[in-house]
């Protein structure tokens, strides 16, 4: 696995952009709560936004506990020339990342097992539902409130 990045994070440069955005993201939503919306009570609806938020935010925490951070099976796996197979685009066949034989396999971490082995828990079903319930309120909540805001400038029909 590639983790070089040039900051001496074991993660790669894409996780480490998304961590930098959720951060940021974090961060203005505190603050922005904190100075337009902290002195209205939950039943006025002014902190939807921040209540899912912050129950996004443990969601995310426990997936990246459980899938990123999780303890691993190793899975031996024949990586194709050049880390791509091209060959399978021709053949219509899904293995795009792994060819059948090789001499010398690589471990990799089996996630699709760790998947299966978390998934097979009802409590942990239900509350990746419930995550993708929260997320998609706290989307929608989102948009209604940065579509009509002016410094956007979304034209109105």
């Amino acid at each position: 696995r590639l983790y070089w990045t040039g900051f001496g994070f074991h993660a790669n440069i894409v996780e480490e952009y998304i961590l930098l955005a959720a951060v940021l993201h974090v961060a203005v939503a505190l603050k922005r709560t904190w100075d337009i919306s902290i002195n209205y009570t939950v039943s006025s609806g002014k902190l939807n936004l921040a209540i899912s938020g912050i129950t996004l935010l443990c969601f995310m925490t426990i997936h990246l506990f459980q899938f990123r951070f999780g303890e691993t099976q190793p899975f031996p796996l024949c990586p194709p020339p050049y880390l791509v197979n091209i060959g399978t685009v021709f053949h219509l066949r899904l293995n795009l990342f792994w060819i059948d034989t090789c001499t010398t396999p690589v471990a990799v971490r089996d996630i699709y097992r760790m998947e299966f082995e978390v998934f097979q828990n009802i409590h942990w079903c239900l509350f990746y539902i419930f995550s993708v319930v929260v997320f998609s309120t706290h989307m929608c909540l989102g948009w209604q409130k940065a579509v009509p805001a002016p410094h956007l400038e979304i034209p109105k029909r």
